[in-house]
């Protein structure tokens, strides 16, 4: 599978809103302890003052760009939620099926090795939103630091223009 299907979308002004959507998740209400991950809002229907927040200052900005990338004509955001990982704590391989594309936004990484990974590697950093095809397995591997690794994450599709 070609490296292509990944696309990275560089955040703009990232320093501006990093630490406030990050005091925004952590206080969230909405979101519990799942397994191996820390904090997470997946399953709830509600969503806290940050998805406002991530709304206007990365989707907003993001959707019209990815929709010139693939020239398509209609975006739609499916799902999205947070996720914490304290040390020691991953989530294990899946896939999410049904949906054009999984998007993972990188607000806090502890460590350069801590990206999402799968058989096709790829490199990201803070502010980077990363896009891949749905049906690609993929992991959040053990986070070795004390450093909390947060991420925000949405499934989305498109419609091609024809």
């Amino acid at each position: 599978m070609s490296q292509n299907y990944f696309t990275t979308y560089k955040s703009e002004n990232f320093l501006d809103f990093k630490f406030d959507l990050i005091k925004l998740i952590y206080a969230d209400p909405y979101g519990i302890k799942n397994n191996s991950i820390f904090k997470t809002d997946y399953y709830s229907k509600d969503k806290g003052h940050w998805f406002l927040l991530f709304r206007e200052k990365v989707l907003e900005k993001f959707s019209p760009w990815f929709l010139k990338k693939y020239n398509a004509e209609k975006f739609e955001c499916e799902h999205c939620w947070y996720q914490v990982y304290k040390q020691n704590n991953f989530h294990e391989p899946h896939t999410h099926a049904g949906t054009n594309f999984t998007n993972v936004f990188y607000l806090q990484l502890p460590g350069k090795e801590s990206t999402t990974k799968s058989k096709l590697n790829f490199k990201a950093e803070e502010g980077d939103l990363v896009s891949f095809p749905g049906f690609i397995t993929h992991e959040s591997v053990k986070n070795i630091y004390q450093k909390d690794k947060i991420i925000i994450s949405f499934n989305s599709s498109i419609r091609i223009n024809e």
